[in-house]
């Protein structure tokens, strides 16, 4: 039987038309992340610094204003102080840990499977949103409800995805809420989950007059998010005491960082960085001076920060949201074979680089035969 490369794409084109496709593809994906990047304590509610963690979640749900001024100033518990989302839903849920790991696979594949309608929602075909996806499961951030669920990061990303996704201004700003209380770096995403509602169903050449578009009622729905986050902070600060230590979050960790600044980096996106070079270059040469001023500004900004603390992929990974912003515009100017091949090799890419991330030093989240390998070896 002979299958040249237009027979097989014909039979994928086939198989994405199946109704559940989209589920069946997050799912397949999940699997594909569990095994080639395994969570070392893939029962997370028997890991010890698991449960201390779950103790002050726990902690601050029977007492949502708890200052946690008696925890290790350094410790990574004693930094979720305003990280409320998961506390409240504790408080009303009365959830177990074992359950809410549960929940995080879960949301998991709920992410995934948002991401792949969210590029369908920007007129990607099913092919071109499937190889997305791909690249995306296979970096920190399509990942992290499985591999590092218990910082709830997986909690924040798909808030950041939902408020790409509605139009309602009230669902945007509730989710967008949802996810600044998760973990306050979510505001990092905040100027371009508003360029992506200023540009929205604009054509590319038009995304460099987003200024023009930049104030209407979805923008200023994310205005507000920043404005009564801020708000909310300031009075739980000066009224109750609430305070985020600044212990391993200054320039200090960043002079520490920049040795392993290129490695961290690169783990924000991972091969999904080819598609922004070339999008920068298109930018370039189209002379969108404005668009590619915002866009690096996002970059160099958020990675500045992400620098000044120990888990640099945790915190660059918050601006990924920003490749929705970066397709679209991307496909307006290559044919449709390169974009698609463009695709390919930068979804190759994210499947062949290790599942490293940067936290303190470089860590692997390896895969699951490599635990085989080790105990053949013993």
């Amino acid at each position: 039987m002979n299958l040249n490369s237009s027979s097989i794409l014909e039979k994928f084109k086939a198989l994405t038309q199946l109704k559940l496709y989209p589920l069946y593809l997050s799912l397949i994906l999940t699997t594909a992340s569990l095994f080639f990047a395994t969570p070392k304590n893939i029962l997370y509610y028997k890991d010890k610094e698991i449960e201390s963690i779950w103790e002050t979640i726990n902690v601050k749900a029977n007492d949502l204003l708890n200052p946690l001024s008696n925890l290790d100033p350094k410790s990574h518990s004693a930094k979720t102080v305003f990280r409320l989302t998961v506390p409240i839903f504790v408080k009303f849920t009365h959830i177990s840990l074992l359950q809410i790991t549960i929940l995080n696979y879960f949301l998991g594949v709920v992410l995934l499977l948002l991401v792949f309608l969210l590029f369908k929602k920007n007129n990607l075909s099913n092919i071109e949103a499937s190889i997305l996806l791909i690249s995306i499961v296979f970096i920190y951030f399509g990942r992290a409800s499985f591999s590092d669920n218990y910082c709830f990061d997986g909690w924040a990303y798909l808030s950041m995805i939902a408020c790409l996704f509605v139009d309602n201004i009230i669902l945007i700003f509730l989710f967008g809420i949802i996810a600044a209380f998760t973990d306050e770096r979510a505001l990092l995403m905040l100027p371009s989950l508003a360029l992506f509602h200023a540009v929205k169903d604009k054509s590319a050449n038009e995304y460099n007059n987003f200024l023009k578009f930049l104030i209407n009622k979805k923008t200023i729905s994310v205005i507000a998010i920043c404005i009564i986050y801020t708000v909310i902070r300031f009075i739980l600060s000066v009224k109750y005491g609430l305070k985020t230590p600044s212990g391993d979050s200054d320039f200090s960790t960043l002079k520490r960082n920049l040795s392993i600044s290129g490695m961290g980096i690169w783990t924000f996106f991972e091969g999904l960085w080819l598609i922004i070079v070339v999008a920068i270059y298109f930018m370039i040469r189209n002379k969108h001076c404005i668009l590619l001023l915002a866009v690096l500004a996002q970059f160099i900004v958020s990675s500045l920060i992400a620098l000044c603390v120990l888990d640099i992929t945790r915190s660059g990974s918050y601006i990924v949201p920003i490749i929705f912003i970066i397709v679209p515009y991307l496909k307006g100017y290559l044919e449709a074979k390169d974009f698609r091949n463009l695709l390919i090799i930068s979804a190759i890419i994210s499947f062949l680089f290790p599942a490293y991330y940067i936290v303190v030093g470089l860590t692997w989240c390896d895969p699951i035969y490599f635990e085989f390998i080790r105990h053949f070896l013993k």
